[in-house]
């Protein structure tokens, strides 16, 4: 199933607000959901958070079930989507220095060869 944009900002908006603004469920889930966008793993989300990995675990699965999410990268694209979460983009870089180029080489020409054009 494939959401539109709105659509998918108006789901993940009403999940997120689905308890008061100060429940504190509320801020973990989106703990977790920033983290992951950030490509952290469990273990690293448990140990930012202080909490067990099977606690990130069970967060992440009960998120991506509730937003129709099949894998951890689909909720992450949802989360950065919606702009709930903004994957960092590189930083551009500069063009690669511009080549010199050397002259064009020319064969020599020897009392075999033709002229160009001439058959």
């Amino acid at each position: 199933m494939v959401l539109s944009p709105l659509a998918t900002h108006t789901v993940v908006t009403g999940y997120l607000a689905a308890r008061g603004p100060d429940h504190p469920a509320r801020t973990r889930r989106q703990e977790v959901l920033l983290c992951a966008a950030e490509g952290l793993t469990n273990d690293e989300i448990a140990a930012r958070l202080v909490v067990s990995p099977l606690t990130v675990r069970t967060f992440i699965q009960r998120i991506m079930h509730k937003l129709g999410a099949h894998h951890r990268a689909q909720l992450v694209a949802l989360a950065n989507r919606t702009g709930f979460a903004r994957i960092p983009r590189p930083p551009p870089t500069a063009p690669p220095p511009a080549r010199l180029r050397s002259p064009a080489r020319t064969r020599p020409q020897t009392a075999n060869s033709r002229p160009a054009g001439a058959r």
